[in-house]
């Protein structure tokens, strides 16, 4: 589930979603690429 900001330049995505990708991310045995398939966003 993807959390969009629909305004502006820069990020399209909401400060709190962000920090639960970084979150979900530094778990053990979990990767950038794995928690963005999950939730269907670029890895970069």
């Amino acid at each position: 589930m993807m959390s969009k900001v629909k305004h502006g330049r820069g990020s399209r995505y909401t400060d709190d979603f962000k920090r639960k990708l970084a979150a979900q991310s530094s778990a053990d045995g979990v990767s950038v690429p794995m928690v963005a398939k999950k939730h269907g966003v670029p890895e970069n």
